[in-house]
């Protein structure tokens, strides 16, 4: 019975964690619609947020080569 309850408290955890990534990125979406003032937002796997908006960058702005200061 112990390992039953472990099982389903695992499942369960792990169901509540993608549901509260699913609900951080929506949230992060409406954030970004309601305050268009704060520039473009980061949309995930296309680099800094003025390139992923179609912003004005080019590509060695937006490049992840570049060495950070």
């Amino acid at each position: 019975m112990n390992l039953v309850l472990h099982t389903l408290f695992t499942i369960s955890a792990i169901l509540i964690v993608l549901l509260l990534y699913v609900l951080v990125q929506r949230s992060y979406r409406l954030f970004g619609k309601l305050h268009p003032e704060l520039g473009p937002f980061r949309v995930e796997g296309k680099g800094c947020g003025a390139c992923s908006g179609d912003g004005e960058c080019g590509k060695s702005s937006c490049s992840s080569d570049k060495p950070h200061a």
